[in-house]
């Protein structure tokens, strides 16, 4: 192995400074021909949201806020979280959430006249008043830090929940549609980027009560959409 080495270096240095030349590269004849290949399979998007208990892991059927007091709550935390289940195999898919508080059906329907107005909780007396709702995910419920929540920014986790109503909602803009996106084929979404997740995966859900008035604030349209592209 040693006189290998040195056999090798040698030659390195012979070459050093040397002059090297090539020959011009002439085609003189060519054919063309086709190649193809044919994917199959059967197209998979299954999804199913479950509404879980912080407290014991326990399905209910709503998310609730509790103990919320006027002047004294800001952002608060659900007492419960949202577990998705899925499934997905086409190209470009995802899970997006949003709400539709001025869609038909929507109860309360949202009255706002901004873009700020018509998200989240809206105001079930007064319907131009809501409270902002904020989301983060996780692959694991141990991964949950009930510590860190807040308005949603830069180095939190948390990201605004948007509503199909807004000026500025366009899922054609694939910026905002990753803005709006839980988790697809790059994974979990996170300040940082997206990291590693797979089903099931965990949504922990806030609200901005900051400026709520006394009343009971509430959606009946909060979407979770599994789609592709």
């Amino acid at each position: 192995m040693k006189t290998f080495s040195r056999i090798a270096l040698c030659g390195l240095l012979l070459l050093a400074g040397a002059s090297i030349s090539f020959a011009a590269y002439t085609a003189d004849k060519s054919e063309v021909h086709i190649a193809s290949a044919v994917v199959t399979g059967t197209p998979i998007a299954t999804l199913t949201a479950l509404v879980k208990n912080i407290s014991d892991n326990a399905e209910t059927d709503q998310l609730n806020w509790t103990n919320i007091q006027v002047g004294v709550s800001t952002w608060s935390v659900s007492q419960q979280y949202v577990q998705l289940q899925y499934d997905a195999n086409q190209a470009g898919w995802g899970i997006q959430i949003r709400t539709g508080n001025q869609e038909d059906g929507a109860d309360p329907t949202a009255t706002g006249t901004t873009d700020d107005d018509i998200t989240g909780l809206i105001g079930v007396t007064d319907t131009s008043k809501n409270a902002a709702l904020g989301w983060e995910v996780y692959d694991s419920t141990s991964d949950y830090d009930s510590t860190i929540w807040g308005i949603p920014a830069a180095g939190n986790d948390w990201f605004y929940v948007s509503d199909s109503s807004q000026t500025t909602y366009d899922v054609s803009d694939p910026a905002n549609l990753d803005y709006m996106t839980i988790v697809n084929s790059s994974g979990l979404k996170h300040d940082v980027g997206r990291e590693a997740g797979s089903s099931p995966i965990y949504v922990y859900m806030e609200a901005n009560f900051t400026t709520a008035e006394m009343q009971t604030y509430r959606t009946n349209k909060l979407y979770f959409i599994l789609y592709h592209q």
